[in-house]
């Protein structure tokens, strides 16, 4: 991305905000590729917003952690930047995932920029830098657990952990699908962990993002009818909520599905028509299912999930329904389970995800 796409950019998404009148402080992220390699322009990008904007703008960056080298520290802790760092477990599982141009594993360099990064500053660290990771085989979850649970640089920050999408990939074969009882394996190792009278925080277990937001929002749902009309009430607006520039300066909704509707540009702007079309086709697919469906107000799911190319996919939302479905309802379960046997576990994960937010 240019300079001058990326201050057009931020000159639009500030001259919303004013025009909106929304007294909230922008919050800035840096997604890639690898954003770092550009940090002159992310300092470029972050002088102008602190210079436009009188409140305290938020920032954020994903980083594969290669780039994460001690000139950058004190400019990412004086700016409040919340780091992410892609780690994928132990040096052999991450080798085999994260690969650098020369096809040599890059876990060493990683977890020495972020010991590096500790010893800086103990505080900045605990506060502000998480880990996302991804499980290619579910049989190596033992190995994650250990490993995340034991290595003392980032055993006690949170971590955010996905699987790797087959279709996604050029040979499927380097992903290997959950099983239920992969799963069931997972969760009730969760809920051991957060009943223990040893645990003070959840975020110390490896896959406290896939339980706690649910049975956060199991613990603090509404107990009041639903409506006849109920659509899924997490749905974002697209280019309200969040907005994504591309290199070209192109707009997309959501990083999650960055590439497949084009929403506008920095020079005409959002394109309204195109997003009022996205939303009226979403309201179309969920109006279909989201009345009649038990789980409806706790749904996550979101246009870009069942998104293929430019058109959303029945499909797709098919699929991604029964997964979810079948999501909410172990996470049920283990709230059941949890709020019966061990009731101030839940207190703990309340707790560890309002510091963490």
């Amino acid at each position: 991305m240019s300079k001058e796409t990326a201050l057009k950019s931020a000159e639009a998404f500030i001259t919303r905000l004013d025009a909106q009148k929304r007294k909230i402080a922008p919050f800035v992220c840096f997604y890639g590729g690898e954003p770092l390699i550009r940090f002159g322009l992310v300092k470029n990008i972050v002088a102008f917003f602190e210079e436009r904007f009188s409140g305290n703008p938020q920032y954020f960056v994903n980083t594969n952690g290669t780039y994460l080298t001690r000139e950058k520290f004190n400019f990412l802790r004086d700016n409040r930047f919340m780091v992410r760092v892609s780690l994928d477990g132990p040096k052999e599982i991450h080798d085999r995932n994260r690969k650098d141009l020369f096809g040599e594993g890059t876990f060493d360099g990683v977890i020495k920029n972020l010991t590096e990064l500790r010893k800086f500053d103990e505080r900045y660290f605990r506060d502000y830098v998480s880990l996302s990771f991804v499980v290619s085989d579910p049989k190596e979850i033992p190995l994650l657990n250990s490993f995340f649970s034991s290595n003392f640089v980032v055993r006690d920050i949170p971590k955010i952990c996905a699987q790797i999408s087959c279709k996604l990939l050029k040979n499927p074969e380097l992903s290997k699908p959950f099983s239920e009882r992969d799963l069931q394996i997972v969760g009730g190792d969760y809920t051991k962990f957060v009943s223990s009278v040893e645990t003070s925080s959840s975020i110390d277990h490896p896959f406290n993002f896939w339980w706690a937001k649910y049975l956060i929002n199991i613990h603090r749902r509404p107990l009041t009818n639903l409506s006849d009309e109920i659509i899924s009430p997490n749905l974002c607006i697209p280019g309200a909520h969040r907005l994504v520039v591309h290199p070209d300066g192109h707009y997309g909704f959501c990083i999650q599905g960055a590439d497949t509707f084009n929403i506008g540009d920095v020079r005409r702007g959002i394109d309204y028509e195109e997003v009022y079309k996205l939303i009226q086709k979403t309201e179309s697919m969920l109006s279909q299912r989201c009345p009649s469906c038990w789980c409806a107000r706790l749904c996550p799911v979101c246009p870009a999930k069942f998104a293929s190319g430019t058109n959303l996919s029945h499909s797709l939302l098919d699929s991604i329904c029964l997964d979810i479905r079948r999501h909410i309802e172990r996470s049920f379960e283990y709230f059941i389970r949890i709020s019966r046997d061990h009731p101030e576990a839940m207190d703990k994960i309340v707790s560890s995800e309002e510091k963490r937010d």
